[in-house]
């Protein structure tokens, strides 16, 4: 995925859901003067009309059959890219974005999911483009899909050294209804956020809460969400509980491959004190 591939979809994208937009009120209008006309003319013309609202009747299931289809093919994408098939994925996902249909919600899947593929890719200009693209419609009630679109977005920026531009994408989460799930890949992006913004006094609140939720994560992210609590600590002079959570860290993955992996946000992690025994970490 490149991105001058995304700016092709994304324009794709913005022409498809304005015609979805024109489609839904020309058919909205052709039945509303259909009605209308139908007790205003004679017994012939009303045949006519009823033609010509039977046509767009016909048009419209048409284009609903065809984004039911797009639908399945945005939903198979997003399970191959569950399973790590993320070029079969786009496959399936370019389908859903390169068509039109008049269901709203199937572009949004599709944008959303390719974000998704994006950032698997690597592509993190390409997901930030797309997420903010997706971010700019209206969602409604699709809440879940926009505080994961957010998320994505932040972790982009965040890989992109864009800080402030990722403390607002995580702002647009602050007061949200977040699930478990959500809650637990926020974790480590926003320890990422405060340690890179130099919030470190924030990154180390509700300590016990946030050790807790870092051991539901699979033990990468695991690792990487308590050598990040670890750092957090360390700035903040909590030695004891920053000395467990950099043990937790090297039991949980290689401490090493972590901090060669993000050196301007833990590059102070030094190696585990020889022969202590690690505290169990209470409240700063």
């Amino acid at each position: 995925m490149t991105e001058d591939t995304v700016a092709e979809w994304l324009a794709r994208f913005h022409r498809h859901m304005r015609a979805a937009a024109v489609l839904r009120w020309a058919f909205v209008v052709v039945m509303i003067t259909g009605c209308v006309a139908f007790y205003q003319v004679g017994p012939t013309a009303q045949l006519g009309v009823l033609a010509v609202m039977g046509l767009a009747t016909v048009a419209w299931v048409v284009l609903g059959v065809r984004g039911v289809r797009l639908a399945g093919a945005a939903r198979l994408g997003a399970m191959l890219l569950e399973a790590g098939r993320i070029d079969e994925a786009q496959q399936h996902l370019a389908r859903a974005l390169r068509a039109v249909t008049p269901l709203r919600s199937v572009k949004l899947l599709a944008c959303h999911q390719m974000a998704v593929a994006a950032h698997a890719s690597r592509c993190y200009r390409g997901a930030v483009a797309l997420c903010r693209a997706l971010l700019g419609e209206r969602l409604g009630a699709m809440k879940s899909m926009a505080n994961a679109t957010r998320l994505i977005l932040a972790d982009s920026l965040l890989m992109l050294d864009d800080v402030r531009a990722a403390g607002l994408a995580l702002d647009g989460l602050s007061g949200a209804r977040l699930s478990l799930a959500d809650r637990m890949v926020l974790l480590p992006i926003e320890l990422r956020y405060h340690l890179a913004a130099g919030l470190e006094d924030r990154a180390v609140e509700s300590l016990p809460h946030k050790v807790r939720l870092a051991e539901l994560l699979d033990a990468p992210d695991a690792a990487l969400a308590h050598a990040l609590l670890a750092e957090a600590c360390r700035r903040n002079q909590l030695t004891p509980q920053g000395d467990y959570l950099r043990e937790r860290a090297a039991l949980l993955g290689d401490l090493d491959a972590i901090v060669a992996g993000h050196p301007a946000l833990l590059g102070g992690l030094g190696s585990p004190p020889a022969g202590t025994e690690p505290p169990t970490p209470t409240e700063g």
